[in-house]
């Protein structure tokens, strides 16, 4: 088990998530269209991207830390959302997105690896 991957990339997609929203809050552009899906594709950029450091080759290995770096998102939300919004922050379906996407894109990495096969030449 890789504990500093385990821990460290949870922080970082929940840093890069809450830097992104918390950008377009500051310019007033949390309300335009696609400020949602902006910070989505940087949740997902920043899980696959973690994904693939750790190197591996089935999706089985990288579960763990992806359900790791999911929990350690809820429990960043509590010591950080919860103080401002309250509890039924957990109601709202788009912080279930940010999780599912946390949790489910890292496990595609596997797949995107290049094959580190030589091609044949017949």
């Amino acid at each position: 088990m890789k504990w500093g991957a385990l821990i460290g990339w949870g922080i970082v997609v929940y840093a890069i998530g809450t830097l992104v929203w918390i950008g377009l809050t500051i310019w007033g552009l949390d309300a335009a269209p696609g400020a949602q899906a902006a910070v989505y594709a940087a949740v997902a950029f920043t899980a696959l991207v973690a994904g693939r450091s750790l190197g591996f080759s089935s999706w089985k290995d990288v579960f763990p830390y992806s359900l790791a770096w999911t929990v350690v998102s809820i429990a960043l939300d509590a010591l950080y959302t919860v103080p401002l919004y309250g509890w039924n922050m957990y109601h709202d379906p788009l912080a279930w997105t940010f999780y599912s996407i946390v949790l489910f894109v890292p496990l595609l990495s596997p797949s995107l690896r290049p094959s580190r096969e030589m091609p044949r030449v017949d």
